[in-house]
């Protein structure tokens, strides 16, 4: 990588946590462009911290290698909201992952919180978001079947 991009790269990642929503959706979304996967972990990082407010960055995800994030992509479409929740379910229908069978047991148990109680998690209560979150994991949960 050039040194501008690494340096570009590091002012970004820098701003990410930034406590101003307007300021983190725009460095999101550069970092949507730069296309480096370094910024996976701390977009993660701050999709997790900003609840609510973080649908920019989980768009930026998108364009994003998250092979190896399933769990955390998991975790955003059970309990961020309705954007969040959008994103996550794109990059699972359109990513490739490498997951283990603790990973999808892990997984497991979190649908079964979210059906366990579903007036605590965003969106459970609406039929058509129930939907998309079942869709996701019914398709990795066959993986689970055929171990």
């Amino acid at each position: 990588m050039e040194e501008s991009n690494q340096g570009s790269l590091d002012q970004l990642l820098k701003l990410i946590d930034s406590k101003d929503a307007e300021v983190r959706d725009v460095t999101a979304l550069k970092l949507k462009k730069l296309k480096d996967d370094r910024a996976i972990e701390p977009l993660l990082n701050s999709i997790f911290q900003n609840r609510n407010f973080n649908g920019t960055m989980v768009y930026a995800l998108e364009s994003l290698n998250c092979e190896k994030h399933l769990v955390s992509i998991f975790r955003i479409l059970f309990y961020e909201g309705y954007e969040a929740k959008l994103g996550a379910y794109s990059i699972l229908s359109e990513q490739s992952f490498e997951f283990s069978q603790d990973e999808l047991l892990n997984i497991q148990n979190m649908w079964e919180e979210c059906i366990a109680n579903p007036t605590s998690h965003a969106g459970f209560v609406n039929k058509e978001i129930r939907i998309m979150m079942e869709d996701a994991y019914n398709g990795f949960m066959e993986y689970l079947e055929k171990q």
